[in-house]
């Protein structure tokens, strides 16, 4: 009887340890930070469209940039990923639990315009389904550069009149755009950007890690230009790339 009582202590033992050693199960829900832009809408607007990368997201529209950011530095109930507009770059200080991890379009001269930051403790306690979100990313960027043939106003105009939107006809990402504008009584500000396909954000990225470039340039600028307080987090820390790039690589291999 003594044997058996030591050998279920010990097994109780395992049991309890493995509790306390990384069993816990990923959240598989992404809480996705949008903002009300052509811009800002785009990528997720067509993932959601076109089925690209079938993921459980709970979506938020911040009023501002203000709500966007208290948002994504909550641990709990807060925002895991979102886009932001480039200036808003001032935002990241050198204490904040986000970075920039994905690169998403660029203003008429070239320079960028939109990216998407993220939660560090959302990639760490949800390594699996963050890089699923990231890789839906990657996948919208190539579909995006392929339909970007249509301007607003052309987009907002071919569904003038329509009651019952059925996105599987409309293939436009601009239309997809002008369509939840029509749903949300005309709240998306119109901003022209452009876009690149992941080939093209590849070759404009390798070499970032070592400083060269034309995608550590931009960077650069944009850091340069935005991020002048004394309390802002270092360039090398704000920009962590690592999963953009696997998102590349799972786009290119499909």
């Amino acid at each position: 009887m003594r044997k058996i009582s030591k050998i279920s202590i010990v097994l109780v033992l395992i049991l309890v340890m493995a509790l306390f050693t990384g069993c816990a199960k990923e959240n598989k829900y992404v809480n996705v930070g949008v903002e009300m832009s052509t811009a800002g809408l785009s990528l997720y607007l067509t993932n959601t469209a076109a089925g690209l990368e079938k993921i459980s997201t709970y979506v938020f529209f911040p009023e501002d940039a203000d709500e966007t950011f208290d948002k994504i530095s909550r641990n709990k109930q807060g925002i895991d990923i979102s886009y932001i507009p480039v200036k808003e770059l001032s935002r990241i200080k050198a204490d904040s639990n986000f970075r920039v991890v994905y690169i998403d379009c660029f203003e008429e001269n070239g320079d960028l315009k939109g990216v998407w930051i993220a939660r560090d403790g959302w990639i760490k306690d949800a390594p699996t389904y963050s890089q699923r979100y990231m890789n839906g990313l990657a996948k919208s960027t190539d579909y995006r550069a392929e339909h970007m043939n249509m301007s607003y106003d052309e987009a907002l105009a071919s569904i003038k009149g329509m009651r019952d939107f059925d996105f599987t006809v409309q293939n436009e990402t601009l239309q997809f755009v002008a369509v939840f504008d029509q749903s949300n009584d005309d709240v998306i500000a119109n901003e022209k950007f452009e876009v690149k396909n992941t080939a093209e954000l590849g070759r404009m990225f390798d070499g970032f890690e070592s400083g060269r470039g034309e995608g550590y340039e931009l960077c650069r600028a944009a850091y340069d230009k935005y991020c002048t307080a004394a309390d802002a987090m270092s360039f090398e820390e704000m920009f962590s790339f690592d999963m953009m790039y696997s998102a590349f690589e799972n786009a290119h291999s499909k």
